[in-house]
């Protein structure tokens, strides 16, 4: 299915200045699929990153598409792009 909004990715979308960014580019009317890793380990700084990153967004009345991606496999970063483009037709910026 085709979106007209501009779609992009962003990485370390989870936490930190990533999970800034998805919230600027929501708040800007962009189609925002970000994508971190979602470690389940104790201590991990991306522990429950999606969950959070999705709350704070509602807080705001905003949305992102939050994918457990690491950016580190190849073949995690082309299944990504591809179902991207498959979903929205195509993909504006990384």
């Amino acid at each position: 299915m085709a979106d007209n909004s501009k779609v992009v990715i962003v990485t370390g979308a989870t936490w930190g200045a990533g999970r800034g960014v998805v919230a600027r580019l929501a708040s800007q009317g962009y189609r925002v699929i970000g994508c971190g890793t979602e470690k389940r380990e104790m201590g991990s700084i991306a522990q429950q990153g999606i969950e959070i990153t999705h709350r704070e967004l509602r807080a705001k009345n905003l949305s992102a598409d939050l994918r457990d991606v690491d950016v580190s496999d190849e073949r995690q970063v082309k299944n990504l792009i591809d179902s991207v483009v498959e979903q929205y037709g195509w993909l504006y910026g990384l």
